[in-house]
């Protein structure tokens, strides 16, 4: 759990780091939407894990799509926005 935790911080840590370095300007709602996708994606990982362990599998998949799912939207939504923010600048 702490892995896939540890890594997805990790992988976010290096995109804010290589978008800086593009000189990509951020918005003060770009950073709400990447704290609730690293939100979304924990409690789906977190939901994932929990429920295989207590063998309900249909439950842990079914939550894990839910929240990925949202944060899945989420990240398009985001991705849009700073790459059409980019072109115009």
């Amino acid at each position: 759990m702490f892995y896939l935790i540890g890594l997805l911080i990790g992988i976010v840590i290096a995109s804010v780091l290589y978008t800086l370095n593009r000189k990509v300007s951020f918005k003060w709602y770009d950073w709400v939407f990447s704290a609730l996708i690293i939100g979304l994606l924990s409690v789906g990982t977190q939901h994932l894990l929990s429920s295989l362990a207590g063998f309900e599998t249909s439950a842990a998949w079914f939550g894990f799509a839910l929240f990925g799912g949202l944060a899945v939207i989420l990240a398009l939504v985001e991705w849009r926005l700073l790459s059409t923010r980019s072109k115009t600048a």
